[in-house]
């Protein structure tokens, strides 16, 4: 899976952010209905066929990485199943149904922090913490950070 440059710097300027920060930063452990209606906020603007990135402009603030959804994927219903508690983020069990015909699937989503609140695609998520074992992301990080000088 590859993730545009516009989402590794969108990812590679926020995490840092908001992995490990103190109790009211991004890296604490939000509470389970703020991690939900961010969710919820971001799906919801994803089957209106808003962009992922910055999500409304309340509070808290909401960033989404997806990249089928960077990537152009059509989200026609989605349905929350469940919600876990880990150390420093909650994990949701989402059926999406995605594309024309919808075609339905589970995709976990990671929610982190209070404000502002992350919310990934656990693949995004994976390779976002897994970055510096993988030669061929820090490739795309370094062009990434090239090409925003």
């Amino acid at each position: 899976m590859r993730l545009s440059c516009a989402m590794w710097l969108i990812a590679s300027a926020i995490a840092p952010a908001c992995l490990g920060c103190g109790e009211s930063g991004g890296g604490a452990l939000p509470a389970s209905d703020v991690a939900k209606a961010a969710l919820e906020q971001s799906l919801d603007a994803w089957k209106a066929g808003g962009k992922p990135g910055a999500i409304g402009d309340g509070k808290p603030a909401i960033t989404v990485v997806d990249t089928p959804w960077q990537n152009g994927q059509k989200l026609e219903s989605f349905e929350i199943l469940n919600d876990e508690e880990g150390e420093t983020e909650r994990t949701f069990l989402v059926r999406l149904s995605e594309g024309k015909p919808p075609v339905a699937h589970e995709v976990r989503y990671r929610v982190i922090g209070n404000d502002p609140v992350m919310v990934y695609r656990d693949e995004d998520y994976q390779t976002l913490i897994n970055m510096g074992d993988n030669k061929g992301s820090k490739a795309v990080a370094k062009t990434a950070r090239r090409r925003a000088r």
